[in-house]
């Protein structure tokens, strides 16, 4: 007989994307969210002392963002023979895998263009990072420090001098890891950008470039993260399976990755030749 005893238990990283992004409290955010971006570099003019302004004087017009949650389902299996399923087992694995799922969507956007959504009559999707509407910096790919300097300093003059985030696959961080130093849980540039390595990002380009001898990484505005309480579903009814004897729990949420899409630049990092 085996004795049964629990295994190492699932935990979420205390790094990466979801440690890094800013965690707001919205209400009601699961019916869609819309906001005037705040992080843009604004448009100004230099001007003589006491000079009054010009009637013909472009003004800024930031226009609004839209984006909807994106659901997320997982399933288990488990026998009836060993009696109810262990749901806060079940519960910390979905907490823990969560932060990987949440990345890879920001990353490829995969939920938000599988199920688009209508603002004044066309079609949108949410924000995310390897999108044709991103700016390549840089006539890469470059070494890594070199290719996000660039991108860095394109990023900060994109957001008006404000804090930006770089989002770099986690190959890339065993070559510029001399050029970061740590705050807390999060990666520094030493002019204090975050830079967040993250399991879920799989270094593909905005034109669907795939990850190989070279990755991608992306420069944003700091990007927030909403989600939802896990809700897990076990229904003997619709998931016991009489036959194997099996019992299958649902759990699922919803998540919300966004970010002000006027900062939103890339660059192609060369990971092959050992140069950093």
């Amino acid at each position: 007989m085996f004795t049964p005893v629990q295994g190492v238990a699932a935990a979420a990283p205390v790094t990466g994307l979801v440690a890094a992004a800013v965690r707001p409290t919205i209400d009601r955010w699961e019916q869609g969210v819309a906001w005037i971006p705040e992080r843009c570099g604004t448009r100004y003019r230099l001007v003589p002392w006491c000079d009054e302004p010009e009637s013909g004087y472009e003004p800024n017009r930031p226009g609004a963002v839209h984006a909807r949650p994106v659901g997320v389902q997982w399933a288990e299996e488990c026998t009836t023979l060993s009696g109810e399923p262990d749901m806060e087992r079940i519960r910390r694995s979905v907490e823990a895998h969560t932060p990987f799922v949440v990345a890879r969507e920001l990353w490829t956007g995969e939920g938000t263009q599988a199920d688009p959504f209508t603002v004044d009559g066309a079609a949108r999707t949410n924000p995310y990072l390897a999108s044709p509407d991103a700016d390549v910096v840089g006539s890469g790919p470059l070494p890594a420090t070199v290719a996000l300097g660039l991108l860095e300093q394109a990023a900060l003059e994109a957001s008006g001098g404000q804090a930006v985030m770089l989002h770099v696959p986690v190959s890339v961080s065993w070559l510029v890891g001399e050029a970061l130093h740590r705050v807390g849980q999060q990666m520094v540039t030493s002019s204090g950008s975050v830079v967040v390595f993250d399991a879920g990002y799989p270094g593909t380009g905005p034109d669907g470039q795939p990850a190989g001898e070279t990755v991608w990484a992306y420069a944003t505005s700091p990007v927030s993260v909403l989600m939802s309480a896990v809700r897990l579903v076990d229904s003997p009814a619709h998931t016991v399976d009489h036959v194997s004897n099996t019992r299958t729990v649902w759990a699922e949420r919803e998540f919300l990755a966004t970010f002000d899409p006027c900062v939103h630049l890339a660059t192609e990092i060369a990971i092959n030749t050992g140069e950093s």
